[in-house]
């Protein structure tokens, strides 16, 4: 369940970065705001939508759209006597993984790369570099039936790496045996979608009658700001008249 979380229709693409900013500390000598309540995203327009919910009971929720990129988590909040907030994932998510299916040569065929599901579908826009023997390394993508090299390229492959771009999902460098010209790899999705805060903090102020709480992770930060209750009932009409 999402609890208040509005129901988003986008179709676009424009993956949203935690973007680093400098952050206020607490003001231990005020009283911590309560931090519960549906928030949203700052910034948030026709090509990003992100939202998080903190609930009485210490649990969150976030979901964020943009395009093909679907992120979501939930987990619990805890503050403390300062009105930091700490945020955790739970249970905490299994990363998807690229892994090498099998190497094997093939006479008479050029190089070839698939990726595909565990079922077996193949993957289209998987982006890869592959190393030579000599000469330049190739950049290039799979498509829905995988990838062929140029019947004349007549170079040994020596590595190669992969990545998943929308989810980020990657395979370093790895080794391509003597002779060996059709890779296959499998992505094993996991837990794929689902941000993992690890002992995220967040910072609570209020200013001209509004609560902005900056979240801040490994990677960098972002702003949401609390939505009024008429807009979380809102959200809430929204939510039932969407459902099938």
């Amino acid at each position: 369940m999402l609890g208040g979380f509005l129901s988003f229709a986008l179709s676009f693409c424009a993956p949203m970065a935690w973007a680093k900013q400098e952050i206020a500390a607490p003001n231990p000598s005020s009283s911590p705001i309560n931090p519960a309540g549906l928030y949203q995203g700052i910034g948030d327009g026709p090509d990003v939508a992100s939202q998080l919910l903190l609930t009485k009971e210490g649990d969150f929720r976030f979901q964020l759209m943009a395009g093909a990129l679907d992120l979501w988590s939930q987990g619990q909040w805890i503050q403390a006597d300062n009105g930091t907030l700490t945020l955790n994932t739970a249970p905490r998510p299994k990363p998807p993984e690229l892994h090498v299916q099998s190497m094997e040569k093939k006479a008479g065929a050029p190089i070839s790369i698939l990726v595909t599901t565990p079922k077996g579908r193949s993957i289209a826009g998987v982006d890869f570099v592959i190393g030579f023997d000599k000469g330049q390394s190739i950049e290039d993508y799979t498509q829905s039936d995988g990838w062929q090299a140029d019947p004349a390229e007549k170079r040994i492959p020596r590595w190669i790496s992969l990545r998943e771009p929308i989810y980020d999902i990657i395979l370093d460098q790895t080794p391509i045996p003597d002779g060996a010209n059709d890779l296959r790899f499998t992505l094993i999705p996991n837990d794929v979608g689902v941000l993992d805060f690890i002992n995220a903090t967040g910072i609570l102020r209020e200013e001209d009658g509004e609560t902005f709480l900056t979240v801040s992770m490994d990677k960098g930060s972002t702003s949401f700001v609390r939505l009024k209750p008429d807009k979380e009932q809102s959200g809430e009409e929204q939510k039932t008249e969407n459902k099938p």
